[in-house]
């Protein structure tokens, strides 16, 4: 398989900067400097790429049998070096969040075949633990920042289901028991739909509770193309 698509580029690069939008906003929400927020936003977006890219390669080479150790060992380093660039103690959540990412591939553990499981370990280590990570370090750890992580595993979840329904039929032919895959695609596509209205409905509360109009704002933004491509399945 092609190195170069093996990494996936479009899709983490189109993550990296979704992820880094919510960054960016919730920083500014908190009140942080602007130069602060920039800095780290920076930092947030490189780890972010580092780290998607671990977990598509590793992924990918799993599935092909490919060895990448070298490349693999690389890009966890970068995710480590990118993560206490932006705090020491970030360091921790890149940790968990590389771990989470390998058990979501790696036999024996391979979370991607244990149906919810797999969603969960995918929607923590992609979105709620990196923007914990960035609430911690910019020393806010709060009812606000974890709801801010709450809505961002959400949207992370809403990113996974159509990919995972695009890959029934494949994932069925090799034994892969993805959560689609259990499910069933009436079922996947359902609970897509079911995500996406709870994930809306939680918007709007959490705008009630904490009146953060910028932060709402990006996550409609980031969310736009998502919801069309759900409510279409």
């Amino acid at each position: 398989m092609n190195f170069i698509k093996m990494l996936r580029p479009k899709t983490w690069l189109s993550g990296a900067i979704s992820h880094s939008t919510i960054v960016f906003a919730l920083l500014l929400s908190l009140q942080t400097s602007f130069e602060k927020t920039l800095l780290l936003t920076l930092f947030f977006a490189f780890f972010e790429s580092t780290l998607a890219s671990y977990s598509y390669l590793l992924n990918s080479s799993i599935e092909s049998n490919d060895s990448n150790e070298k490349w693999l060992f690389a890009l966890a380093v970068l995710t480590l070096l990118f993560s206490f660039l932006i705090s020491p103690v970030a360091v921790a959540f890149a940790i968990t969040s590389l771990l989470l990412s390998t058990a979501y591939s790696l036999p024996p553990f391979k979370l991607k075949s244990k149906g919810i499981f797999g969603l969960i370990a995918i929607s923590l280590s992609a979105s709620a633990l990196p923007i914990l990570m960035v609430s911690f370090s910019a020393s806010f750890f709060n009812l606000f920042t974890f709801s801010t992580a709450l809505l961002m595993g959400l949207l992370q979840l809403l990113f996974e289901m159509p990919h995972q329904i695009s890959h029934i039929n494949e994932d069925t032919k090799n034994s892969e028991k993805t959560f689609a895959v259990k499910s069933g695609r009436k079922k996947a596509i359902a609970f897509s739909k079911i995500l996406l209205a709870s994930f809306f409905a939680l918007l709007i509360l959490f705008q009630l509770i904490f009146g953060q109009l910028l932060l709402s704002a990006a996550f409609l933004v980031v969310c736009a193309r998502t919801s069309l491509i759900v409510l279409r399945l």
